[in-house]
């Protein structure tokens, strides 16, 4: 048997607006109303201080961070949900006011029309393959995936990993791909339950902060070492882990919010195809090999899906001179006073790799179409390529939607606080 949970973990933020001046107070009575936690206020437990929030408040695995009151407005107000509070917090959802997960953080997406910023900072999305009786087929086997990753037997999207390393009782092993230069970085870990002699096995594909990571573990073992009871029949519980964050997380939040359940978990299923497929190795080219069958099975025979982000259009030579200024002219003017012939070396070796560079090309290009602009027009952009994103335009970046499909969007989610 297997099972999808849409969001097995969950930290989401809310930013004001440039020009948004609501007070602190007004503010979290503002997203703990939004998202129905006004009532768990309460029951919340201080828990600690940190140099970047003022107040950590923990309830059930769910935690409340408030900045301190002279960086709300850059830091936001973040909501952090481990995956017993997320559990608990779709109990609570549905117990209380009789809605879902999934409609409550349309709720939070729906503050972009009252001048917010929304931004998802990690989601997690869990498979399990549950064996629960003799006849039913068996498609994911942690000895095959470790086997089928050894003996280089897949396709991944995971950018390179570091060289390989050991520390203390963990190893990791990088599987070289079809190009010397392409790696995985992958981490093979065994524990033991020292009271039963069970071992549990991990398999983490992608580097610990990246962007997305893959993970596959012996859940049964991890129920058992906890001391969870579990039913006499289960004779296998594996999970697949899909860790996102950053820009990763927004644009899957964004499908969860688009999407119904069903075609959410097909999407996740997609993605999932898309980051690593293993393979036969049936065909000269890696890429035009035939996914393994076990592999196609557990994903319910998916089409491969990629996330979608956007760049914002931004004019990079004026977003250089400001970075210039802020982080790099201080050090310059050390330099020059130190010995002033080090800066003509510097530009001199600048020189000899512009052709090359696609940043430097780009910079040259955007200068060049400001050239002709009148004053008016030259602030105007300044000021669009300066100016922090609202909510609404950093929503965008996270859709493929057109722009009347994604105003027709914002109008379904403003209803929901209305």
């Amino acid at each position: 048997m297997i099972t999808c949970k849409p969001s097995d973990y969950l930290t989401i933020s809310l930013i004001p607006d440039k020009d948004n001046n609501i007070d602190l107070a007004d503010f979290i009575t503002l997203l703990l109303d939004t998202m129905h936690l006004s009532d768990m206020l309460p029951l919340m437990r201080f828990m600690c201080s940190t140099s970047k929030y003022e107040q950590i408040l923990r309830y059930e695995d769910i935690q409340i961070k408030i900045p301190y009151a002279e960086n709300y407005k850059k830091q936001g107000i973040c909501l952090e949900f481990s995956g017993n509070g997320v559990n608990y917090y779709i109990e609570w959802l549905k117990s209380k006011y009789n809605t879902s997960l999934r409609s409550a953080c349309r709720r939070f997406y729906a503050l972009v029309t009252k001048g917010f910023k929304p931004n998802c900072s990690r989601f997690d999305v869990a498979f399990d393959e549950k064996i629960l009786n003799s006849g039913e087929e068996k498609y994911l086997d942690l000895d095959v995936i470790e086997s089928t990753l050894r003996s280089r037997c897949f396709v991944s999207c995971f950018r390179k990993g570091d060289p390989d390393h050991s520390s203390g009782e963990f190893s990791s092993v990088l599987i070289d791909l079809s190009k010397a230069d392409e790696k995985l970085h992958c981490d093979f870990i065994s524990s033991m339950n020292l009271s039963n002699g069970v071992v549990g096995k991990t398999i983490q594909l992608g580097k610990r902060n990246s962007s997305s990571v893959v993970r596959f573990y012996d859940k049964r073992a991890e129920q058992e070492v906890k001391g969870v009871e579990l039913p006499n029949n289960l004779s296998s519980w594996v999970r697949c882990e899909c860790e996102f964050k950053k820009l990763n997380a927004n644009s899957v939040m964004m499908k969860f919010v688009e999407l119904s359940e069903k075609d959410f978990v097909t999407y996740c299923s997609g993605v999932l195809l898309n980051l690593i497929r293993f393979i036969n190795l049936d065909r000269s080219r890696r890429s035009n090999c035939t996914v393994c069958d076990w592999w196609l099975g557990f994903l319910k025979h998916a089409k491969r899906a990629k996330l979608v982000h956007f760049k914002p259009q931004r004019n990079k030579y004026i977003r250089a001179v400001a970075y210039q200024k802020k982080s790099v002219s201080a050090c310059l003017t050390a330099i020059s006073m130190c010995d002033p012939r080090e800066i003509r070396s510097i530009y001199e070796s600048g020189l000899d790799m512009v052709a090359d560079s696609k940043s430097a090309q780009a910079i040259i290009a955007d200068y060049n179409a400001l050239k002709n602009l009148s004053p008016y027009e030259f602030d105007k952009e300044c000021h669009r390529s300066l100016d922090p994103l609202t909510g609404v335009q950093f929503l965008r970046l996270f859709t493929a939607k057109s722009d009347d499909e994604f105003n027709q969007f914002l109008s379904e989610l403003k209803k929901e606080i209305a």
